[in-house]
């Protein structure tokens, strides 16, 4: 795993992103930012962004991971070069894996009956293992507590 660059201010921000660095931790709040674009690969996390116009592109393989991005209500925030290749299901199921590996309950958020069959089947990768089989996880979690 990269180490990660620290960055906290717009300058150091464009510098780490002129350079590809693979791994960019944002400390505070950046303000009056153009768009900024992610080379394939760069991770980027923390802090808060503010744009004067729209956001962050993502490229393949880029990672947001806890950043608040902030710019006029009529932008986009977040941009993909790949755009034609996001599909609303994808989005959907994106969450719903991330919520599983972590050990939540995917069946919990939004308008999704608990313990729902259409989440396990649609959203949920099968594992070719079956102690790293995320939906078993989420089970196991739901037995401990109502065991408790």
């Amino acid at each position: 795993m990269a180490e990660w660059t620290r960055v906290s201010t717009t300058a150091e921000l464009a510098e780490a992103l002129r350079q590809a660095v693979p791994a960019i931790e944002v400390n505070g709040v950046l303000r009056g930012m153009s768009m900024i674009t992610l080379a394939p690969g760069v991770q980027l996390r923390g802090g808060t962004l503010e744009f004067g116009a729209k956001g962050v592109r993502l490229t393949s393989d880029t990672v947001l991971e806890d950043v608040t991005i902030r710019c006029p209500e009529h932008e986009a925030a977040i941009l993909n070069d790949h755009w034609r290749e996001i599909t609303a299901h994808g989005l959907r199921r994106g969450g719903a894996q991330a919520i599983a590996d972590a050990g939540g309950d995917p069946t919990q958020q939004g308008r999704s009956k608990p313990g729902s069959a259409v989440v396990k089947k649609e959203y949920l990768d099968r594992s070719q293992i079956r102690a790293e089989n995320p939906w078993l996880k989420v089970q196991a979690k739901r037995r401990k507590q109502t065991a408790d």
